[in-house]
């Protein structure tokens, strides 16, 4: 429905304004077609050829169709009690009653839509009266406080986005009847809402092609949508993160007005990009700089929670222990360190799942894969120094 498109309140409001407008011409056009319509089969059914439209010469050769459809609709909105068209009347029984049912019609309809158009007039004006008064206090506020031109305008820019996109978009704890939802499917829900996000994750994007891994890692994502993802809303010059700090957050942009500073050379950031996926699978510090360009929106996924969730099931906690470790390995080679990098899987890993069971009766290798993954499931240790060498099956 066009109302699902429209972002704002205010927008839904005007749009409900409009809606009745058109209903009203929409129902004026119908009468005056019915008007004509009329008098016309009473014109070439009756042998007198007393109608309206004889009557006031509305057939002849010297009388455009616009000037007979704008007479009718004229004719139409005067039933409302909107004035009178030079006296035009029914002049027989047919047109008479047709007269009664309009007014019968526009008493029942016109007053309808005319307290529908009140009430979201009323709507409109206090939802633009809110806002207004919540930017006055803002102004009031940074005047009194002797806020910075700049900084003010900052803050007022940022607040005016976020205040639209609060009035646009509808948080979690803002729908009181998900509480009545299943977990399952509220689950589900939040899976389809960050679907974009999810799948660009390496260890997702590797197992759900395959049909008998598919299960559980559909099961994982809808587990992260839920509990290891949210969105941050940014203003301009916001920074992110920084070198140096550890990463216990990474990030997936929504938009293309972040920029990341590199000690060798800084860049955009792109739309639908995830940052510093690696500190998924090992201990990481920030290698660079992410700050917001301009008004902008991240998903941030928290190292805690995904490393909880990916553990609790086995299938997917042995994908991520070998995929952890070809990261590590790939992370050895490089020569320039970026949080901007993500690895790259071959077409022989696309599906690929491990072997649970060992030939020669011994644990699997990845029981045996050292500290370093086993602190990625279960409970994480407190963040270390960044240890880049890769971890050797005993």
């Amino acid at each position: 429905m066009a109302t699902e498109q429209i972002a704002t309140e205010a927008g839904i409001i005007q749009f409900g304004i409009l809606r009745v407008i058109a209903k009203v011409f929409l129902l004026q056009h119908l009468i005056a077609c019915g008007w004509w319509g009329v008098g016309n089969a009473v014109f070439f059914e009756n042998t007198s050829g007393r109608s309206w439209i004889a009557s006031f010469a509305m057939d002849g050769p010297d009388v455009t169709f616009e000037y007979q459809y704008t007479t009718c609709l004229h004719w139409a909105f005067a039933q409302l009690g909107m004035g009178s068209v030079e006296g035009i009347e029914a002049v027989n029984t047919e047109e008479r009653s047709f007269c009664i049912a309009v007014a019968f019609t526009c008493l029942i309809s016109f007053s309808t839509l005319v307290s529908t158009v009140t009430s979201l007039m009323s709507n409109l004006q206090k939802a633009q009266d809110e806002e207004q008064q919540l930017f006055s206090d803002l102004r009031r506020f940074l005047n009194q406080n002797d806020i910075p031109i700049d900084l003010s305008q900052r803050v007022t820019r940022f607040l005016q986005h976020a205040y639209r996109a609060r009035t646009s978009r509808t948080a979690d704890s803002e729908v009181a009847i998900f509480g009545l939802l299943s977990k399952p499917l509220y689950a589900e829900l939040q899976f389809t809402r960050y679907k974009d996000c999810l799948f660009g994750l390496t260890l997702l994007r590797r197992i759900l092609i395959n049909d008998d891994a598919r299960y559980q890692a559909e099961t994982v994502a809808q587990k992260l949508a839920v509990k290891a993802l949210t969105t941050v809303q940014l203003a301009q010059n916001d920074i992110v993160f920084n070198r140096g700090t550890v990463a216990d957050t990474t990030y997936f942009s929504l938009d293309d007005n972040l920029r990341y500073f590199h000690y060798i050379q800084d860049e955009d950031v792109a739309n639908s990009i995830q940052i510093a996926e690696v500190a998924l699978w090992t201990p990481w510090v920030y290698i660079g700089d992410l700050v917001s360009s301009d008004m902008s929106g991240l998903v941030a996924i928290d190292v805690e929670a995904f490393c909880t969730c990916v553990g609790e099931m086995q299938e997917t906690q042995q994908q991520a222990i070998f995929l952890a470790q070809s990261i590590v390995a790939a992370i050895n080679d490089l020569e320039v360190l970026s949080d901007l990098w993500t690895y790259q899987l071959d077409e022989d890993e696309l599906g690929t799942v491990v072997d649970n069971s060992s030939s020669k009766g011994e644990s699997p290798w990845w029981h045996r894969c050292g500290s370093r993954f086993s602190a990625l499931f279960g409970r994480r240790r407190s963040p270390r120094p960044r240890t880049l060498a890769a971890v050797s099956p005993a």
